[in-house]
């Protein structure tokens, strides 16, 4: 299955499952530092950070007071972003950071 295909099934899987709102927060966790694929200024509302996370096919986006957000590589384009690689990695890390981390829960 190609990428785009991937997305758009994804995408599809979210509207029938009704999962746009289903999302975890982890506090003082950074998770996937250095892989900034897609960027919104501070003043963006989170629903469209959201929305946009889900169309890029991401499971993840990581924000902190104050600041940008910044999306992380989906699974088809990055190793180890799917949700059980993600929620083991926030579980085995320390809560040492200033970012918060949402996980979306599919």
């Amino acid at each position: 299955m190609s990428c785009s295909m991937e997305i758009i099934q994804f995408l599809e899987d979210c509207e029938q499952d009704n999962i746009i709102d289903n999302w975890e927060v982890y506090y003082n966790i950074n998770i996937g530092k250095c892989d900034d694929y897609y960027k919104f200024d501070k003043n963006t509302n989170i629903d469209i950070v959201k929305n946009k996370c889900i169309e890029l096919g991401s499971r993840l986006f990581v924000t902190k007071d104050n600041c940008q957000y910044y999306i992380r590589s989906p699974p088809s384009i990055k190793r180890n972003r799917d949700y059980k690689s993600i929620k083991h990695k926030i579980d085995t890390t320390l809560s040492n950071s200033k970012y918060n981390s949402y996980l979306l829960n599919y």
